[in-house]
């Protein structure tokens, strides 16, 4: 853990705020991977929740698959938070030594992609396209007007040549 300010509770332990409104968790930041309190929103946006890093600063995203994201992985504190993570490595770690094990036990091992081809297909074990990731829509309407201004510059000055040699001509 970084050196941010943290206050001990009878809850545990929770990064030092100023926010009026209460901390419900802590979740890592999604931009740098700190530790970052979640809190409820008030007023129109009751029930939302939104986020205060220390790097980063505050993050009120508020769209469905953000929220959801936040739910998901939100912890009651700093120390659960740590508990969870440490579990997932050592799942990982697990999962990627048994993974290693089969993969060298495995009939195929070592073998070219000519001596693969005329295995069965269950043999060689079909790996499947992985569907793209999704994005918000705010995240594809940045990609869409960034793509699009540029043709829309060049067609201007385009239009602004032509009308000057047609000028002179």
């Amino acid at each position: 853990m970084s050196n941010i300010k943290t206050i001990k509770t009878v809850d545990g332990t929770f990064p030092v705020r100023g926010s009026k409104n209460p901390i419900r968790g802590v979740i890592r930041c999604f931009a740098c991977n700190e530790v970052a309190s979640v809190h409820e929103a008030k007023g129109k946006r009751k029930g939302l929740y939104y986020l205060i890093c220390d790097n980063c600063g505050t993050d009120q995203s508020h769209g469905a698959v953000r929220q959801t994201k936040i739910k998901d992985n939100m912890h009651s504190n700093i120390e659960t938070l740590e508990q969870a993570e440490a579990a997932t490595e050592k799942e990982l770690i697990v999962n990627a030594s048994s993974s290693e094990a089969a993969a060298n036990s495995s009939d195929t091992a070592g073998k070219t992609c000519s001596q693969l081809d005329s295995l069965p297909s269950e043999e060689v074990g079909i790996i499947e396209e992985q569907p793209e990731p999704k994005m918000n829509p705010k995240e594809k309407q940045e990609i869409n007007s960034k793509s699009s201004t540029k043709p829309v510059i060049f067609a201007l000055i385009g239009g602004v040549c032509g009308a000057v040699l047609g000028l002179v001509a």
